[in-house]
């Protein structure tokens, strides 16, 4: 492993909000992202395929996901001091392996274990880089920052559905291929990236907070943003791997599906970009509740889905809502981070894997022990339970100041 020090350049001036210094960074999230994309999208017929029903489908997309937040909560402990380029490099290459090693098996065991594999090892790459990416920022640079990472890996998210789709239907190797490709991008792109900076803050990013913010208890702010993270992602990973059973029941094509989960991704891209224009939403939780309160309801509305148009129509209310929590965890972990802020991100990353898991897991229990749509309801339930574990603690944070 390279030397620490030459990996942490320090700078005393403040860095560029531009694009020259990260823009590897971003190009290599967007090329990951989209062996993400592509494999969840032809992952679950892939299992269908293979004789998996609701239940299984979900205990693949859960092993992933588990070991994926798993290899987070490994990472959380160290990885302030780990050196992002060599450690991001090699989980990596794992993937490349364990890509090409998928298009060539036949047993949902081996699915199981080769997507668990796969999410353990992608726990290397995102802390380490969104660390990277966000190094040296604070305040509207920040903001901005994060709003062209956000931007970046969910484009992403809107191509990669659609190649999955499309590729699955001319062979079901080659999703597996391509996204393999997409992480021989990726280790290029890495080591073409400038190493990380810590930069002073400077005077526009030094002039005084908005009261409200001031005032404000940082931390309440972001563990409830890591509440509401969870229960979007457990919505997340039920659209993700249980939508797709939906899908076949109603004779929806796999290139069309791809579409509308591609769908949900624009309308997570468009959160971005609304929210990366403005700080009003900081320390503002009336945004938050109306949100979730949203999110609930359109949930719900999967119920009555009939066709790949209303289905399209829901999952956007609901990618929209999705984009707000995921901004909200992401920059409330990385806001005053200080020194831990991989350690915070491992945390953000980690919590979104964990409501992934559930989503997956719950969602398949239901569709195939209760009723195919049951899945709706119950996490609708359990978004309105996270939205009260939230105003429980912002309460309590409120009677410890008193």
């Amino acid at each position: 492993m390279a030397d620490d020090t030459s990996e942490l350049a320090t700078t005393n001036q403040a860095v560029a909000p531009g694009l020259t210094r990260i823009w590897p960074l971003l190009a290599a999230a967007f090329a990951q992202a989209c062996c993400v994309a592509i494999l969840a999208t032809a992952l679950p017929f892939f299992a269908q395929d293979l004789g998996g029903k609701g239940l299984m489908v979900g205990l693949i997309g859960a092993a992933g996901t588990g070991a994926y937040a798993l290899g987070c909560a490994l990472m959380r402990p160290v990885a302030d001091r780990l050196s992002p380029r060599p450690i991001a490099t090699a989980g990596v290459l794992i993937e490349i392996i364990v890509m090409v090693a998928m298009a060539h098996i036949r047993s949902l065991t081996q699915v199981l274990v080769l997507f668990a594999a796969q999410g353990l090892a992608m726990s290397l790459f995102w802390p380490l880089v969104m660390g990277w990416i966000c190094s040296g920022a604070e305040g509207q640079t920040l903001n901005r920052r994060l709003a062209r990472f956000n931007l970046t890996w969910c484009t992403a998210l809107m191509v990669g559905p659609f190649i999955g789709g499309a590729l699955f239907e001319l062979g079901q190797q080659l999703p597996f291929y391509a996204a393999a490709a997409c992480l021989v991008l990726t280790v290029g792109l890495l080591a073409m990236a400038s190493a990380p900076v810590t930069a002073r803050r400077s005077t526009a990013e030094s002039k005084p907070r908005p009261p409200d913010e001031t005032a404000a208890d940082s931390s309440v702010f972001r563990y409830t943003a890591w509440v509401s993270l969870f229960f979007a992602y457990m919505i997340l990973g039920m659209c993700r791997f249980q939508l797709p059973i939906l899908a076949r029941v109603l004779h929806i094509r796999e290139a069309v599906f791809g579409i509308v989960m591609g769908v949900l991704s624009l309308a997570m891209t468009v959160s971005f970009v609304m929210l990366g224009r403005t700080d009003r939403w900081h320390y503002r939780r009336g945004f938050h509740v109306a949100a979730q309160l949203l999110m609930a309801a359109t949930v719900i509305a999967l119920c009555w889905t009939n066709s790949a148009t209303f289905m399209t129509v829901v999952v956007t209310v609901a990618g929209l809502c999705i984009g707000l929590s995921y901004t909200s965890s992401i920059y409330y972990s990385a806001s005053r981070a200080g020194g831990r802020l991989a350690s915070r991100l491992a945390v953000h990353e980690m919590t979104l894997a964990s409501g992934v898991v559930c989503g997956s897991f719950l969602g398949g229990l239901l569709t195939q022990s209760v009723h195919l749509r049951a899945a709706y309801p119950a996490c609708a339930a359990l978004v309105l339970i996270g939205l009260l574990i939230q105003l429980l603690i912002t309460q309590r944070a409120k009677n410890a100041a008193a």
